[in-house]
């Protein structure tokens, strides 16, 4: 994986190795968690910065 600010449902698959199911559902829940803060996201991805700090 390059180095990436984004990462999309099969990048997360890659990195946390869970299936696409699940990585939609850790999608959808960080992206919740950065609307409720304010933020606009996107539907198919999150940030990596996210991912860091909710594990």
């Amino acid at each position: 994986m390059q180095n990436k600010l984004f990462l999309k449902a099969a990048d997360i698959c890659e990195l946390l190795e869970v299936k696409q199911t699940s990585a939609y559902e850790i999608i959808g829940n960080l992206n919740k968690e950065l609307e409720e803060q304010g933020y606009l996201t996107l539907t198919h991805g999150c940030g990596l910065w996210m991912i860091i700090i909710s594990r």
